[in-house]
């Protein structure tokens, strides 16, 4: 088996040994994730700021729950309690809100809908949506070299930033980038009912 069917074969299955990057097929695509140290220690970040978040709520609540001995103490200690605990119940509520933000980054390529879709995902497998890009506002897709690896990228049609899509071994982008312009660039026009228009195949007389 030559390097690039070894590479073929090894995206196919979504094995993380292909450099730094895996694809995972689904219904409706591909997923494509890069490892990073901060994607890798996602869930443990998002761990860590879930239980500082319920820590902070239980500090919060414990001087209401524990009421000081004598009735003026307890007026003179009113003020300050509301203030700590005001202080303290925002603090959660930020540590818990970024625990559900999620870090590691995903790119889902959705042939269906043909477009690019740059993600954020949590712990729990929930996606949150940072930039969608149509197939047909792609300009170019390209594998830039970087140190002793490469990066994928796609350049927006009208002009703009390059979008970073992945980053890992050269021969393993070097598929994947095939494989993207074959989906961003079908090549199926002769279909029966169908007709191309730009980039894209749309039925006949739509």
């Amino acid at each position: 088996m030559n390097a690039q069917a070894h590479d073929i074969a090894r995206i196919a299955t979504g094995s993380p040994r292909a450099g730094q990057t895996s694809v995972s097929e689904t219904g409706w695509g591909y997923v494509i994730r890069t490892d990073t140290e901060l994607c890798n220690q996602a869930s443990l970040v998002e761990r860590i700021c879930a239980v500082i978040g319920a820590a902070m709520i239980l500090a919060a609540c414990g001087p209401w729950i524990v009421s000081p001995v004598n009735a003026e103490a307890a007026l003179t200690a009113q003020s300050g309690r509301v203030m700590s605990s005001f202080g303290l119940l925002m603090s959660a509520l930020l540590f818990l809100w970024i625990s559900e933000r999620g870090f590691a980054r995903e790119v889902h390529v959705n042939i269906l809908r043909r477009c690019l879709r740059l993600n954020l995902c949590n712990r729990h497998g929930r996606t949150r949506v940072l930039r969608e890009l149509p197939f047909d506002q792609i300009g170019s897709a390209y594998v830039r070299r970087c140190g002793h690896g490469a990066q994928l990228f796609v350049r927006p049609a009208g002009g703009g930033q390059p979008i970073h899509l992945a980053s890992g071994r050269e021969s393993t982008l070097r598929v994947l980038h095939e494989r993207l312009v074959r989906e961003i660039r079908p090549t199926e026009a002769g279909i029966k009912g169908w007709q191309r228009v730009g980039r894209r195949l749309t039925p006949v007389g739509a």
